[in-house]
């Protein structure tokens, strides 16, 4: 931390809604100024939720992109680390990532007022997003057990 003393304090709000992001962990270093190691892991694979193989979409900076045009489309990422750091050495990486997200804005029924209106409700968002999730997370272990 630049010209942050240690006797100093340091204020940090931390704020996600339901999974939003999978946090699971966050930290300071007040250590002294190490220099770290940066090294860009090689993407060894990338599989979307029916394993078909999306690697060329992501291994280079190009016009191509990997569309997920539909909730509950996935890519899981494996890379391949070049060495797995000395004894006692803790490690961090960091998933850079690019491009953008096109919304849809072709609707095919009109709001509903009743729906809409439940999210005026304290913590209305955080339990709908909770109800999304089982709902995904059931769907994902169907299609697993399906597809063994």
């Amino acid at each position: 931390l630049n010209g942050i003393e240690k006797q100093q304090s340091v204020e940090i709000r931390l704020s996600s809604g339901f999974l939003f992001w999978e946090i699971d962990y966050a930290g300071i270093d007040f250590s002294d100024d190490i220099a770290p190691s940066v090294q860009k892991l090689r993407l060894v694979t990338a599989l979307d939720e029916r394993s078909r193989n999306v690697t060329p979409l992501l291994q280079t900076e190009d016009s191509k992109y990997l569309e997920q045009p539909q909730i509950g489309n996935v890519a899981t990422l494996t890379f391949k680390a070049s060495s797995p750091g000395k004894a006692g050495e803790r490690q961090a990486f960091f998933l850079k990532t690019k491009g953008y997200y096109e919304h849809v804005r072709t609707f095919s029924t009109p709001p509903d007022p009743s729906f809409l209106k439940q999210f005026t409700q304290p913590n209305a968002f955080p339990r709908f997003g909770v109800k999304l999730y089982r709902q995904v997370s059931d769907e994902t272990t169907r299609w697993l057990a399906a597809a063994r």
